[in-house]
């Protein structure tokens, strides 16, 4: 038993030492320590140099193929240094970079890799640029359109030499120093060039398409617009809906303040010429519905957020989609009870209507606030998600003004009093209907009781029947501005018995009514007792249990 047990002490110490040894040996770095120019007028072994060892070289013409030579070397190196030997061509106006890759076709870059007449792609390398170490054979002749080496097996203390042939285009400017490398590591040795003076002269011609499609409210980015010609050349873009901007470079940009189809020209200019492309950009009507779900994808520019302890409900019925969560009160995160938070980024300056869905549960709370967050601050109600009449459908929140912006729309469901259900929740933009002068009252509805848009008595905050509404308030409620006997009001109020209450309105036939609560007015929030109330006009009723010795109540128009 004793010469068991230092058995597996010497095999366990055995087994560290290798694991030691094989994660030393995978460390292996590289550098590219020098370079050398090349005509493409023979093969590896008899092309000519057109310069000597890490010697640039100037007055470089776009109208020949170039061969770049480099020797790379394998070392223990610093942390972030190259460590993948799949290598291609890079490029920069500056030693430091950023490097570009050099492709293997087109005419967007200053430079592009070719084929060469005088090698085989992919061929070996002879050792004609030394290096620290030991050569090894494992280098390649690269052309296009394979222009990147196998992985090496290159270990420290080895070297190998690599080839690529290439040719300046139009792109490349006249007079500018370019960099080249293989790695673009900090202490690489890059290969510099200086091209000839004077351009190509070439013009420019647009050579992609561009994004044309997108939705107002929603962020706008077409992707670049690539042209081919001599530099500089610069863009822009005519026509565009409002909202949309040329990024200063080569992208149209923005928000989409209005929808429709713009015929929008795009336009790229240098000193020999333009070229116009001209296109159909359709901007989509924002949406005027949206919903945003307690999980699963997101519609664009939604988001939402779950602070403190969210669990999926088991017990629960009438989920909007699949599921919902519910919140408790919790510690987590500095907070004394759980949040879930809905945002959206508004896509136009509007009204909407904020709706929430929840489940029903037994423990769910009685009073379970609501911020919303608009233009004009934050508003909360109380929803009673413990009564099963109020839970899987929409409940009505209130009518906001909300402003553009990201995150400008914003709904928390607060786990402050108790369990609290967080499923989903609804914006709908309320100005479906015409109000050509921007006074918040349908046009149809002023030109039925005033007969104009600009009657000297129809301005919003006027009351011609002196009943207490203003214009807007009747408006808004479906009545007669001018018949005092036809308002809003709650006429009747009566107690049956110890517990019941009955509530009697005036109503206006095609209207949605709203009931909300207050067992004391100095209560923060107003305590939806019922949502969707359908005008049973000329009046409704509407029962409600009631336990406390008062109670206040308040009658809201819905959209």
């Amino acid at each position: 038993m004793r010469i068991s047990r230092h058995i597996g002490v010497l095999t366990t110490l055995a087994l560290c030492a290798g694991f030691a040894g094989q994660a030393s040996a995978m460390i292996v770095y590289y550098k590219q320590q020098h370079y050398r120019w090349r005509n493409d007028d023979g093969d590896e072994s008899t092309a000519t140099w057109r310069a000597g060892v890490d010697t640039p070289v100037s007055g470089v013409s776009r109208d020949k193929n170039l061969r770049v030579r480099f020797c790379i070397a394998a070392y223990d190196g610093n942390k972030g240094d190259y460590l993948d030997m799949r290598t291609g061509l890079k490029y920069s106006t500056s030693s430091s970079g950023p490097w570009t890759d050099v492709p293997v076709s087109g005419a967007l870059h200053p430079f592009v890799i070719v084929a060469s007449t005088n090698f085989a792609g992919q061929s070996h390398t002879t050792d004609q640029l030394s290096g620290t170490g030991t050569f090894t054979g494992t280098g390649r002749m690269l052309e296009a359109p394979d222009s990147l080496t196998d992985p090496s097996t290159l270990v420290v203390g080895e070297y190998l030499n690599n080839e690529v042939c290439f040719r300046p285009t139009a792109k490349a400017r006249g007079g500018t120093t370019y960099y080249l490398t293989s790695f673009g590591n900090s202490d690489d040795v890059e290969a510099r060039l200086t091209m000839a003076a004077g351009e190509a002269e070439e013009p420019p011609a647009i050579v992609n398409s561009i994004t044309i499609t997108g939705k107002v409210g929603i962020a706008f980015d077409s992707g670049p617009i690539y042209a081919t010609g001599s530099e500089p050349i610069t863009y822009t873009a005519n026509g565009l809906p409002a909202g949309l901007s040329m990024d200063g470079a080569r992208s149209i940009i923005g928000i989409p303040e209005e929808g429709g189809t713009f015929s929008v020209d795009v336009v790229a200019a240098n000193a020999y010429g333009a070229d116009t492309n001209t296109v159909e950009m359709v901007i989509a009507a924002p949406e005027t519905d949206m919903v945003i779900d307690n999980w699963g994808p997101l519609p664009p520019g939604a988001s939402r957020q779950a602070l403190g302890k969210w669990t999926v409900s088991t017990e629960s019925t009438g989920c909007w989609s699949d599921n919902s969560v519910f919140g408790v009160q919790s510690s987590v995160s500095e907070l004394s009870y759980s949040i879930f938070v809905w945002r959206y980024n508004m896509p136009e300056n509007a009204h909407y209507d904020v709706y929430a869905w929840w489940t029903h549960a037994p423990l769910r709370s009685d009073r379970v606030p609501y911020g919303v967050t608009h233009a004009d601050g934050t508003s909360t109600v109380l929803a009673n998600q413990s009564d099963t009449n109020m839970a899987g459908r929409w409940v009505w929140l209130g009518k906001f003004r909300f402003e553009t912006g990201e995150n400008s729309g914003q709904v928390q469901c607060q786990a402050k009093y108790g369990q609290a259900s967080a499923d989903a929740v609804r914006f709908v933009r309320s100005d479906g209907y015409a109000d050509s002068d921007g006074d918040g009252m349908d046009d149809s509805w002023e030109m039925t009781y005033f007969g104009s848009l600009d009657h000297p008595d129809g301005d919003p905050g006027d009351n011609p029947d002196g009943d207490g509404m203003t214009n807007l308030e009747e408006a808004q409620a479906g009545t007669n501005p001018n018949d005092p006997n036809s308002q809003l009001e709650i006429t009747g109020a009566v107690v049956p018995n110890g517990t019941e209450f009955t509530l009697e309105w005036t109503s206006a036939a095609g209207k949605t009514y709203s009931i909300q609560r207050k067992i004391n007015l100095s209560d923060p929030a107003w305590l939806v007792r019922d949502s969707g109330i359908a005008a049973t006009a000329p009046t409704n009723t509407y029962v409600d249990t009631v336990t406390s010795d008062t109670a206040f109540y308040r009658i809201l128009v819905e959209p």
